[in-house]
């Protein structure tokens, strides 16, 4: 189950738990078993509807067009004044810094959400100066990196959205 969708069952149980005890808060032991069986009936309910909709959600990955040509374009400029020194002009680093393409990426990221990858960048880079940049820049820097990785370009641009980068996983590249 998704976050999103967890969080709409545990909405839903939660309305109903208070709605079932008369607004009163909850007093589940004071409920009788025809209420507890409504508070159950809605749960699964809400776990069915949140599941279906989960089934409905399309999981992508870095190989699947998620940044536009002219972002990764932009990430370019950003990575060269911020991230050059120590990853290299190519992200595959230097004596200073490690590599952040290939192997790199795909083992110590691989089946996770880009969000992650976002995130660490967001709050650990560059060294020195974590968060100095706009979510938006750090999205156009991850566009620039998928783009040196080999992923190709889309027609969206790679939102700086946890709830998007969530559903983006790191993969190896497919076989052709």
């Amino acid at each position: 189950m998704t976050k999103r969708n967890r969080r709409v069952a545990a909405a839903i149980t939660a309305a109903t738990i208070v709605m079932t005890a008369g607004g009163s808060g909850w007093a589940f032991s004071e409920m009788t078993d025809e209420e507890r069986a409504a508070i159950e009936a809605a749960q699964e309910a809400a776990r069915a509807e949140a599941d279906a909709g989960e089934e409905e959600a399309t999981e992508m990955t870095i190989w699947d067009g998620i940044y536009t040509e002219e972002q990764a374009l932009a990430g370019r400029s950003i990575y060269g004044q911020s991230c050059n020194a120590c990853h290299g002009v190519r992200g595959r680093g230097t004596p200073g810094g490690p590599g952040i393409i290939g192997n790199v990426l795909d083992d110590k990221y691989f089946d996770v959400p880009l969000s992650a990858y976002y995130d660490y960048i967001h709050y650990q880079m560059p060294k020195g100066q974590p968060n100095s940049l706009t979510s938006e820049q750090y999205a156009d820097v991850t566009a620039f990196v998928l783009s040196l990785h080999g992923a190709p370009a889309g027609d969206m641009e790679l939102p700086a959205d946890y709830d998007v980068l969530d559903t983006i996983i790191i993969t190896h590249k497919p076989e052709e």
